[in-house]
């Protein structure tokens, strides 16, 4: 069962999409996430969402000075 859970979030047809995906934070219901799949939400995804990737790479700017 995992097993198809992870094959449709990879798979299906909200793959490389932003939008508002109920399940976050370690909870089912009440928050959301931006992608269906992302490494902030699942161990087997080995990449970040386009989301999470560019609060990941404006905090290292902010950080290093660059605006």
């Amino acid at each position: 069962m995992r097993r198809r859970v992870s094959d449709i979030l990879v798979n299906g047809p909200h793959k490389n999409k932003v939008g508002a995906f109920e399940g976050a934070g370690y909870t089912m219901q009440g928050l959301y996430r931006p992608s269906v799949n992302c490494m902030m939400f699942s161990n087997e995804q080995k990449t970040f969402c386009k989301v999470c990737e560019r609060a990941v790479t404006r905090m290292i700017d902010h950080f290093a000075g660059e605006h």
